[in-house]
């Protein structure tokens, strides 16, 4: 999480910028599972962690360590008789691809123009 202005060596939250970004949240590992031959449908539904801080920002910056080549070894490795095809995905194009269709982040007291909020009746 980033606040814009907040930080001289940082003030727009440039991503590629370390200065003035605060970890919100670390998923576990086995946030999203999958084993081959891919990943199925119930591995690919909605997750949802809750923060344990709460932090102002107006940036957030979503950062993957592992695709499922990089942190899954049952994807590594040639995966087809082919000799003439290399399928092992670490040295392919796709080891570095990653695919997240949405983030969504929610805050517990919403404002506008700094007036609290409320639900429509």
């Amino acid at each position: 999480m980033c606040r814009a202005g907040k930080v001289a060596a940082n003030l727009t939250c440039d991503g590629s910028i370390a200065d003035g970004w605060t970890l919100l949240l670390s998923a576990p590992s086995d946030s999203f599972p999958g084993v081959n031959p891919r990943p199925g449908t119930q591995d690919e539904s909605l997750r949802y962690f809750d923060a344990a801080k709460q932090i102002v920002g107006t940036h957030v910056k979503f950062v993957v360590t592992n695709n499922q080549c990089t942190g899954q070894p049952s994807f590594q490795g040639d995966q087809d008789l082919d000799p003439a095809n290399n399928s092992e995905c670490r040295v392919g194009i796709r080891r570095s691809e990653v695919h997240a269709a949405e983030v969504e982040v929610f805050g517990s007291k919403p404002t506008i123009d700094g007036v609290l909020a409320s639900p429509a009746p």
